[in-house]
């Protein structure tokens, strides 16, 4: 297994370049050296990979699916992608890489790092249900597991499926009172999922323009969403209508009449904000924190490295399943070192 070593200070500090495999750093977000490759990070490193379009691209080189760049809120200008399908492998520099399914959103990707037989696999929000509109994930081997998702997981969580069933249900009970439904959900992933379950239940939802151009999106990479039309088209007429959460008091409400409103998010909010709608829909794209334990053990690794967005009870959870956690904390900088696998010799026989 790789000999991993711990050095307190500064993000790189301490950390030469004789006998190093593959160092990593955290600096908003997890850095590889001494290639630079950043790992969703906040500021520029030269290149970049993005796992998934609910994160914003910084300048430079983009590592990412095809998909993801389409669904990016900020465009990547042509000569600074690098688009690359899944399952295919790669190599920067010593670095040989591969993408796999993340089933979070469509497009988006876990990235699988080999070099000197050392397999790191990096992943921000995975899901391993079987998923409503994205790419089913594969969980690839690995003997490091890093983990940077970038809200903190809830504790638990009900399958997406379930949530949504419930969620069309509301829809119909809503109606059947006198009422217009309206679900206030995130205009990428979790709406195009939403809606795919309306028109199982034979729901007509009416949208706002920001979603519907997602739907043309998703359209374009093979997922198809029955009967999806704008809130604005004529003629008019809907079973349930889908706005952005921030358009709770917009204009758009006036031709609602009698309305009824339910939040679809992804992580339970703060308690003082559910009072503001009729019902509530907790529709988790990503895994709770014993999935993603589940999910660390499915790899086959025995060390973690884990973003600071983490309650030191998770790093303690995946300690009691036998695996070595590394935390690395905003308050304490740490830089991990990875040594490649030593060969065996006669003498190790």
């Amino acid at each position: 297994m790789p000999v991993v070593e711990i050095h307190d200070g500064r993000a790189g500090e301490g950390v030469g370049s004789a006998g190093i495999g593959l160092p990593l750093v955290w600096a908003d977000g997890f850095v590889l050296w001494p290639n630079g490759l950043g790992l969703d990070t906040l500021s520029p490193t030269g290149f970049s990979f993005i796992s998934h379009a609910h994160i914003a691209p910084p300048p430079g080189r983009i590592l990412a699916t095809a998909a993801t760049f389409d669904l990016m809120s900020r465009r990547v200008p042509e000569e600074d992608r690098l688009a690359v399908p899944f399952d295919r492998p790669f190599k920067i520099g010593p670095l040989e890489m591969t993408l796999f399914p993340a089933g979070h959103l469509l497009g988006s990707a876990q990235l699988l790092v080999e070099v000197d037989g050392l397999r790191v696999l990096y992943a921000a929000g995975v899901q391993t249900a079987i998923p409503l509109t994205a790419e089913r994930c594969r969980v690839p081997q690995a003997d490091l597991v890093i983990l940077a998702d970038h809200c903190l997981p809830p504790a638990s969580l009900t399958s997406p499926l379930h949530v949504a069933q419930a969620a069309a249900q509301w829809a119909i009970e809503t109606s059947s009172a006198g009422f217009s439904p309206v679900f206030l959900v995130n205009p990428l992933g979790p709406a195009e999922d939403l809606l795919g379950v309306l028109a199982d239940h034979k729901i007509r939802p009416r949208v706002h323009r920001s979603i519907y151009d997602v739907t043309v999106l998703y359209e374009r990479h093979g997922v198809h969403i029955e009967d999806v039309r704008r809130l604005d088209a004529k003629p008019y007429g809907w079973d349930a209508v889908l706005l952005p959460p921030d358009l709770g008091g917009s204009p758009h409400w006036k031709r609602l009449g009698r309305t009824r409103t339910a939040l679809v998010t992804g992580s339970p909010p703060e308690r003082g904000e559910v009072s503001a709608y009729d019902d509530l829909f907790v529709m988790g794209t990503h895994l709770d924190r014993s999935g993603l334990a589940r999910y660390v053990t499915a790899t086959g690794a025995k060390r973690v490295a884990l973003s600071p967005i983490y309650p030191a009870s998770f790093a303690q959870t995946l300690a009691r399943r036998g695996i070595d956690v590394f935390h690395f904390l905003e308050a304490r900088q740490l830089s991990l070192r990875l040594e490649p696998r030593r060969k065996r010799s006669s003498s190790d026989k």
